[in-house]
């Protein structure tokens, strides 16, 4: 037996590091199994669709790359490590590899940076 639930916080909706997030009227909505232990780095605001969390393998001298796909007019509202604000390593691309920056508003309470109105596949990297 599983337990279906919804969940949405003010960052928006929760995308799991290696899972399929259904999001309906802004609400993740998950079925977990017995072993659930999945990473939370993101959260995304946007009423419909099926947002893609991906850890990548890490480039050098990186510390974490990851990609979520699937984002339509989206706010997403992303917590890297905190080192990866304070030392500028924080990287947001439209391809997986490229100098095309995708611009962002950091949020230096929360330790927190948001992409606004974002369509498309995200790449992180730090």
């Amino acid at each position: 037996t599983s337990v279906r639930f919804r969940v949405r916080t003010s960052d928006g909706a929760p995308c799991y590091t290696e899972a399929e997030t259904p999001i309906v009227d802004g609400y993740a909505g998950e079925t977990f199994g017995k072993t659930f232990h999945n990473e939370v780095r993101a959260f995304v605001k946007m009423s419909d669709g099926v947002v893609q969390a991906k850890k990548l393998a890490t480039p050098v001298g990186c510390r974490w790359h990851g990609a979520y796909s699937n984002l339509t007019n989206a706010t997403i509202t992303i917590y890297p490590n905190p080192s990866a604000l304070d030392d500028g390593t924080l990287s947001l691309t439209e391809i997986i590899k490229g100098d095309d920056a995708v611009p962002y508003e950091v949020d230096r309470a929360r330790g927190a940076v948001i992409v606004n109105n974002y369509t498309g596949t995200l790449f992180v990297a730090w």
